[in-house]
């Protein structure tokens, strides 16, 4: 039997560089996103999932703006 694992992510290619997560003290990227939450659109999941995933990363981007 198989299972459906409703998930999505984002795909950024930009100037031939692809953004990529990576959680502190581990070796292995992984593109951000994740699973879908009940009664939740593309664009809320996608949301969601960069902000728990990159929520560090765009403060920092910002102060430094």
């Amino acid at each position: 039997m198989t299972t459906a694992i409703d998930k999505i992510a984002w795909v950024s290619i930009t100037q031939g560089q692809l953004l990529c997560a990576r959680s502190k003290g581990k070796d292995i990227f992984y593109l951000p996103g994740g699973k879908r939450e009940p009664g939740e659109s593309d664009a809320d999941t996608l949301l969601r999932e960069i902000d728990e995933e990159l929520a560090e990363e765009h403060t920092r981007m910002i102060q430094s703006i």
